[in-house]
């Protein structure tokens, strides 16, 4: 089982760092998409990961599918920017060989950073 997390940017050199060292230790691959950050997002993003992608931002739902494509793991999680993943998180693990079709995994949304 893979495990792929994607995350959306623009902007989020305040948040960015924190979303990623929550979650990459866990995954098998992180996918940024970003749609034109100016600050460092990129910059912080490339010291996670190689697999950052640019897209221009339409809506949510089709920078999601986007996103998606971009992804090779089995189960794919997506967390926001803003984000950390839970305590937890590894808890859910246990649940992608039970033929579910998608799970809800526990995260956190940073209020001040």
């Amino acid at each position: 089982m893979k495990l792929s997390c994607f995350i959306l940017t623009k902007n989020n050199a305040r948040s960015i760092r924190y979303a990623l060292e929550s979650v990459h230790n866990y995954v098998d691959e992180v996918v940024i998409v970003d749609s034109g950050s100016t600050d460092a997002t990129l910059d912080i993003a490339r010291e996670y990961t190689d697999r950052i992608f640019y897209n221009e931002l339409v809506d949510f739902s089709e920078q999601r599918n986007f996103a998606i494509k971009k992804c090779r793991g089995e189960w794919i999680f997506f967390l926001d920017a803003d984000e950390v993943v839970g305590e937890n998180f590894t808890d859910a693990f246990k649940y992608f060989d039970k033929r579910y079709r998608s799970l809800l995994m526990p995260r956190y949304s940073i209020i001040k950073y």
